[in-house]
């Protein structure tokens, strides 16, 4: 199976911040579709909530046991991007992507 690397996001103007952000890349607000594959297999759907060249927020079923690595497919033309879980709340995930391998 052929991964690409994650979609790149247009930011917007500057806008003064007064949270510490701990990112390196600015977030974008989405509801995409997507799909989280695991050796290959699809094992559940998702939904991408926020977006970054780094990461996403991800919404998946309770039901969904997902290990620490896996693809998502559905940000760049149906291709793979691996994935690797930093957090989990509930049905939240953050990810960060998994770049050169």
């Amino acid at each position: 199976m052929r991964h690409v690397n994650p979609p790149e996001i247009q930011e917007e103007a500057d806008e003064p911040r007064f949270v510490l952000e701990r990112r390196e890349h600015e977030r974008v607000d989405c509801n995409i579709r997507a799909h989280i594959h695991i050796n290959g297999a699809k094992v559940c759907n998702c939904i991408v909530k926020n977006l970054s060249e780094g990461g996403a927020r991800l919404i998946v079923p309770a039901s969904c046991w997902l290990p620490s690595a896996f693809d998502i497919v559905g940000l760049v033309e149906g291709l793979p991007v691996k994935a690797r879980r930093v957090w989990c709340d509930g049905e939240e995930i953050g990810v960060c992507f998994v770049t050169g391998e």
